[in-house]
């Protein structure tokens, strides 16, 4: 079960993540280093982004591991609420580039060409469900 570390929020709220002396090792390092590797490649300059590789990687990590909401991840990195998201999105992109693709993985799945793959299941979360329209011609 990972630590609980003082959150740097007002309120004082306790979350899981590792230690900050593990982040500098695998796969926070690999992350860093593929948000630094992105913003060289579009040419960004060193000093212009409010947050450095690593806190960005710190901020995204954060986002996915403890579902911490972005008004939260703002007010502690003191970045708007635009800049969080973007942040965000940019770190979500470079790692669906790191990710093999659709095919890809289902090829890697069957051993031999003549096995069948079943897939079965619920690909991502949903909150949404269909509902009939007033109409009964269109669902909600």
């Amino acid at each position: 079960m990972p630590e609980l570390h003082r959150s740097t929020m007002k309120d004082s709220t306790w979350f899981p993540v590792p230690p900050p002396s593990t982040w500098t090792r695998p796969p926070f390092g690999t992350f860093r280093a593929l948000l630094n590797a992105e913003r060289q490649r579009r040419g960004t300059h060193t000093g212009t982004r409010v947050l450095t590789c690593y806190k960005q990687a710190a901020l995204i990590l954060r986002w996915f591991y403890n579902a911490t909401s972005i008004d939260i991840l703002d007010k502690g990195n003191h970045i708007s609420k635009a800049t969080g998201y973007r942040y965000v999105d940019e770190g979500v992109d470079v790692l669906t580039d790191q990710a093999p693709g659709l095919h890809e993985v289902l090829e890697h799945a069957r051993p031999t060409p003549e096995d069948p793959l079943i897939l079965d299941g619920k690909l991502f979360p949903c909150d949404r469900y269909s509902e009939l329209g007033p109409t009964d011609e269109s669902d909600l």
